[in-house]
């Protein structure tokens, strides 16, 4: 049997059969393992993996170097050998030049330590770029595929929120004696009446087997405005992986659903209307999704009706409206609204039924009625 890598995330699994750099192939988490059969050595090359991550949505912006935008906004990106740790320097340093920038205009001991830990990872990053480019390199080459008995796991993720919210983690494991480091940075800040606050959180953890990092860091209050930054990587031998979120929005998007919670017909037929009412979020609301028990209805409106009429049998259930509103900025925000629902029997000597049920109704009317 050919030694095969795994890369798994929730249902989605991919398996590469590859000679050359090792990549993530899903959201943010991997598992590697290998099994070869009887007689096999574990190193043979196959088809290399480009194709299936170009399909899986990655992109090549550098050599060595390959990068995706998840539907949540969040930037993916994988870097290799010596041009990717190139990469990797260039953006470890425009990264530091940035909380530099952030600290001249907001100092603080949280921020400066930051810095501090950060420019130790940046001078570690060039010291083995260096080392590496007096050995022309074969230190980098990354591993495609664990050795044969060798399971290996890593995850990375970062979230920034609205209202100065923001939360990353790294994490690296295995069963066999691969090393790796992994980061985790947030970084939060506010703006109230021209006094900006900010706070921050670093938590480097490595070279070792089985490592993890975790970083978060939230400003609660209003403020005039917000940013929220993460990043998250892990550095290891199949690769530089390396993630990263931003929010600049004070106020999340919410919305909820007024209106009735009662229906209640008796005879002929009623409408009823119910009001999304968004709030915060960015910019203007532009899209208004109705589900009515699961079902898409009505359009893009922030109101919904709907017409209830009088059943030949009393008729009680439950029904839920559903609304999801989208603002400018592709936030998205949803509520739901439960609606019990009373229909008829009409008396079809004071109201006739509804025509849904007319015919029926018809044919049980008193001969003559009998007021």
């Amino acid at each position: 049997m050919k030694p095969t890598a795994i890369f798994t995330v929730g249902v989605v699994a991919l398996a590469v059969l590859a000679g050359g750099g090792a990549i993530q192939a899903t959201d943010l988490s991997a598992t590697l393992s290998t099994k070869p059969g009887p007689g096999d050595s574990g190193q043979e090359s196959f088809a290399h993996p480009l194709q299936y991550l170009l399909e899986d949505g990655w992109e090549v912006i550098a050599p060595d170097v390959m990068r995706r935008e998840l539907e949540d906004g969040r930037i993916e990106t994988w870097a290799s050998g010596v041009r990717g740790l190139v990469w990797a320097v260039q953006s470890l340093a425009d990264e530091l030049v940035v909380m530099e920038r952030d600290y001249r205009q907001a100092p603080s001991d949280e921020l400066l330590e930051a810095i501090a830990t950060h420019n130790e990872l940046l001078e570690d990053a060039r010291a083995k770029l260096d080392s590496a480019l007096r050995e022309g390199g074969s230190s980098l080459q990354p591993k495609l595929l664990p050795d044969p008995g060798c399971d290996v796991s890593w995850g990375y993720h970062a979230y920034a929120y609205p209202g100065a919210t923001s939360q990353a983690d790294a994490y690296f494991s295995n069963t066999c004696s691969y090393t790796a480091s992994t980061y985790a940075y947030a970084y939060v800040s506010t703006t109230t009446n021209g006094v900006t606050n900010t706070a921050s959180q670093t938590d480097p953890s490595g070279p070792g087997a089985n490592v993890s990092s975790y970083a978060y860091k939230s400003l609660p209050g209003t403020a005039d405005s917000c940013y929220s930054y993460a990043r998250a990587y892990v550095n290891s031998p199949f690769g530089f992986f390396e993630t990263s979120d931003s929010d600049s929005r004070c106020d999340p998007l919410q919305v909820y659903i007024s209106g009735t919670t009662y229906v209640y017909v008796p005879y002929s037929c009623k409408t009823y209307t119910w009001t999304a009412n968004p709030s915060g979020g960015t910019g203007s609301y532009t899209n208004y999704h109705w589900t009515y028990n699961g079902s898409t209805v009505g359009g893009n409106s922030s109101t919904y009706s709907r017409t209830y009429c009088a059943t030949l049998f009393w008729t009680y259930r439950t029904d839920t409206i559903g609304v999801t509103v989208t603002d400018s900025g592709g936030a998205t925000a949803s509520d739901t609204h439960n609606v019990t629902v009373e229909l008829g029997p009409a008396d079809p000597c004071i109201e006739p039924y509804s025509a849904e049920v007319g015919a029926q109704a018809q044919q049980q009317l008193p001969q003559p009625c009998p007021y």
